[in-house]
């Protein structure tokens, strides 16, 4: 029997009788989240697996454009030691601070992934080359999220800072022509966007763009401003527009029979703030952030670091007394800044400036007295709570 027949037999069954650990696992994790449990017996269900923090762009809205730290690629030990909890995994999102596809093992890790575990990836699209098209589909990425930000070259340019629309567009074509040739499902395209002052009109053309390619879906958000020089562009200096518009984007969206996730108006939210309390936080019990350096955190917004697989084992660091500690406080004091802050879980009103106004350091700290308001909150630091 030829040995990649034989290896997807053994797969298979490693599925198979992985199903009741998912089950079992998701059970125990439920319980123990809603009980404010903090040592568990149970795993992660989800995770973000950052296999590289390295960029191919500088797009001025994005970190990636000031940060100053140490770009990282995933070591092959750290991903052995993650591989050990792929069991209780049910999704893997193959995405972080920065663009997968430039690592040369990105395929290599896709195909190392069960087959019982959904696989998504967030990408700029510049890199979805044929021979990468033809690998997703052939890997059977579920689910292909492309930030594009833009339905012309020109609003492109000034997102992204440099040409490479038309190539992104091409590359959408060309993958989308070949799930079609092989009958493949998969991976279901995404066009993500966000909004900012200049561009939030030019999003009529955008929907009628997806429509175009046959993009199922747009997901689209406020954009957070980090550096000053774009504070500007934020629309929370556009309240009144963002108002009209957004309810016509739904409306359009919805006749050409494209989802569209978009978040709430200002007015919207306003009638809903008022009313708003602590919502349950179960990220800490359900989801993981495996960072490129080795280093392991809570969530996607959350940077403080909660242990480190290069000097830990994966059992160390999920029941040790940091990760505890951070389960006890998420939703009883809730006095960490950024979980305060915290979009996700709606801590933040999006009526607030600082819901979309947020000044960064080059080290992702925030600047004390560039915000307005949540200032107290933030006065204790930035990601490093004393728990």
């Amino acid at each position: 029997m030829p040995e990649n027949i034989f290896s997807q037999w053994v797969r298979f069954m490693e599925t198979v009788f992985r199903t009741g650990d998912l089950t079992r696992n998701k059970k125990i994790n439920n319980r123990e989240s809603r009980k404010n449990i903090t040592s568990l017996k149970s795993y992660p269900t989800r995770c973000y697996l950052e296999i590289t923090n390295q960029c191919n762009l500088r797009c001025p809205m994005c970190g990636q454009s000031w940060f100053e730290g140490k770009r990282s690629y995933i070591p092959d030990d750290i991903l052995a030691k993650i591989r050990e909890i792929y069991p209780y995994l049910e999704e893997i999102n193959v995405f972080g601070f920065g663009e997968s596809l430039v690592d040369k093992r990105f395929f290599n890790i896709l195909a190392d992934i069960p087959p019982h575990i959904r696989k998504k990836y967030v990408s700029n699209g510049l890199l979805i080359n044929p021979e990468a098209a033809e690998k997703m589909i052939e890997l059977q990425l579920h689910e292909l999220f492309i930030s594009l930000d833009s339905a012309t070259e020109g609003t492109f340019q000034f997102v992204r800072g440099q040409k490479g629309f038309k190539r992104i567009i091409q590359n959408i074509q060309e993958l989308t022509r070949l799930k079609k040739e092989k009958n493949s499902e998969y991976p279901i395209i995404s066009l993500a966007y966000t909004f900012y002052r200049r561009n939030i009109e030019e999003f009529f053309q955008f929907i009628d763009l997806a429509h175009s390619l046959g993009i199922p879906r747009i997901t689209g958000d406020y954009l957070i401003v980090y550096r000053p020089e774009l504070e500007q562009e934020s629309l929370f200096h556009e309240q009144e527009k963002a108002n009209r518009l957004f309810p016509q984007f739904r409306e359009k969206a919805a006749q050409l029979g494209i989802e569209l996730i978009i978040p709430k108006t200002f007015d919207e939210s306003a009638k809903e703030e008022a009313s708003i309390e602590m919502i349950p936080c179960y990220e800490p019990w359900e989801f993981i952030y495996f960072r490129a350096d080795g280093k392991i955190g809570p969530c996607c917004v959350n940077d403080i670091q909660l242990g480190d697989l290069n000097t830990m084992s994966f059992e160390e660091i999920w029941n040790g007394a940091k990760y505890q500690a951070f389960r006890k406080m998420v939703n009883t004091t809730r006095k960490d800044p950024n979980c305060a802050q915290c979009m996700g879980r709606g801590m933040r009103k999006l009526t607030e400036r600082s819901f979309h106004i947020k000044f960064l350091d080059n080290k992702g700290n925030v600047i004390k007295g560039e915000n307005t308001d949540h200032e107290q909150a933030l006065s204790s630091g930035s990601g490093s709570p004393s728990l």
